[in-house]
């Protein structure tokens, strides 16, 4: 059996007997849940004491395990003294009766022993599933909420705000301030949103005239509620590409997954992206019409 390391700090600090005993399993990987026994001695001590009073090793007939003592109530201390102390014998004096008593309180506590044990081997081994869980569960919140299929377009920061966010998009959803304030961290940019009048669709021209009598369409209708639009503010010339539509890293975060989880399902958005002063200019394969560089009608 392995020499394991930091145990001391068990016993300087206040940490629980199932977390003591999942360490020990994780530093030796070649023991077994049921090497390591945890010995209730009594809530005694516990008001001015941690919960582990003692580690060490301890040789029983075919095996050597791990004994954890434990300021903490055990079967015994749940039950009657009466069913273990022989209050009637006759004893010599007090400190033969103290003895007495103290050696069948201990005949006693190993009596309960194996079946205290089937009562914290499975706390221990959920111990173990929840420290196994705790190093895994960032990755099995991306997947729940699908951050994987945005691969290399999510940085790590981005992965761990989403994963804090993305539980409370109930909550943020219509809470136009907290949306605001979300999109802000996600993207790393100013963004503003604001109401503006209804859009006005056009209807393509096969569509426009319907065969229901004299009845004609026209060729836009205007939407009946206001849009939303949303503004993502001082876009540097070296971010631009990223919030190009079809292709834009954050563009795509922004559309495929901001506006799913955090907008109104019933929402028109409408999507302007403003570059900052510097962006403005004429560069060859880095010119964005719209964007950085506009036409100016002669005349």
């Amino acid at each position: 059996m392995k020499e394991l390391k930091d145990l001391r700090t068990a016993t300087i600090f206040d940490i629980k007997a199932e977390t003591v005993a999942a360490a020990i399993l994780e530093q030796d990987a070649d023991l077994h849940v049921e090497q390591v026994v945890v010995s209730p001695r009594g809530a005694g001590q516990r008001r001015s004491g941690h919960e582990v009073r003692e580690i060490r090793k301890r040789k029983y007939e075919f095996d050597e395990v791990w004994l954890i003592e434990i300021n903490r109530k055990g079967l015994l201390d749940t039950l009657p003294e009466n069913l273990f102390l022989r209050i009637d014998d006759d004893y010599p004096d007090s400190m033969a009766r103290a003895k007495a008593f103290d050696q069948q309180l201990k005949e006693a506590r190993k009596f309960f022993l194996p079946f205290e044990q089937a009562m914290y081997q499975p706390r221990i081994e959920s111990e173990q599933l929840e420290q196994q869980w705790t190093e895994k569960f960032p990755e099995f919140v991306e997947r729940i909420w699908g951050l994987p299929i945005f691969g290399d377009c999510l940085s790590a920061r981005q992965r761990f705000l989403l994963c804090n966010l993305l539980p409370e998009a109930h909550r943020i959803s219509g809470d136009w301030v907290l949306t605001e304030l979300c999109f802000e961290a996600v993207l790393g940019k100013d963004v503003n949103l604001k109401f503006v009048q209804p859009l006005v669709y056009d209807i393509p021209p096969d569509t426009q005239v319907m065969d229901l009598g004299d009845l004609i369409i026209g060729e836009s209708f205007r939407d009946d509620i206001p849009a939303l639009e949303i503004s993502v503010e001082e876009v540097t010339f070296d971010e631009l590409e990223d919030f190009l539509p079809e292709g834009g890293k954050r563009r795509r975060v922004l559309e495929e997954l901001l506006y799913n989880y955090f907008l109104p399902l019933d929402t028109t958005v409408v999507t302007r992206i403003n570059v900052s002063e510097d962006a403005w200019g004429f560069e060859f394969g880095k010119a964005f019409l719209g964007y950085n560089v506009k036409l100016k009608p002669v005349g």
